[in-house]
């Protein structure tokens, strides 16, 4: 008898806990890629899904459709965000509806609406930074750096005596 409880505890912990693939990942499969271009990190994807990070990570090694999954929400949350910075560094033009409300001398009110349309200016932030990424070549930041730790500063007054230094303050 002592046996079969071994056998039978042996069995059970095989098993373990059941796996979170099939029943929480597998079906919100098709929602994942929308999740990311939604911006939502992977730490957030298994939060809403009610799975550890380490588990999601291991199942991200099993199963090459998650991997994908996460990759072409990406893609597609980059192309829109490259589309947005492409907009605002040259400018664009825009619908604005504004609605005005008014009230007739009874109480009564009513509602009109007007479409205007605006443009927004290039932003010049948005501009320098996609040159600089696209063109770096031309258009990087300029820096010097001694590389033995000394800072080169242009001083007119450097050696100028103390008097010297006076006379000019007072405008002597």
């Amino acid at each position: 008898m002592g046996g079969e409880v071994a056998n039978a505890m042996a069995k059970k912990s095989k098993r373990g806990r059941k796996s979170k693939w099939e029943t929480h990942v597998l079906p919100n499969l098709d929602r994942i890629p929308k999740w990311r271009r939604d911006g939502m990190t992977e730490e957030q994807i298994c939060k809403k899904l009610d799975v550890g990070v380490s588990t999601f990570n291991t199942y991200k090694n099993k199963y090459p459709e998650l991997v994908e999954a996460l990759k072409k929400g990406k893609e597609h949350l980059i192309e829109e965000l490259e589309d947005s910075l492409y907009k605002k560094a040259i400018g664009f033009e825009y619908e604005e509806i504004k609605t005005y409300i008014s009230k007739d001398l009874d109480g009564k009110a009513t509602q009109r609406m007007e479409k205007f349309k605006k443009y927004a200016q290039p932003d010049t932030g948005a501009l320098a930074f996609a040159l600089k990424n696209l063109a770096p070549e031309k258009w990087r930041d300029r820096q010097g750096i001694d590389i033995n730790g000394g800072i080169e500063v242009n001083n007119p007054f450097k050696g100028l005596t103390t008097e010297e230094l006076k006379k000019l303050v007072h405008n002597d």
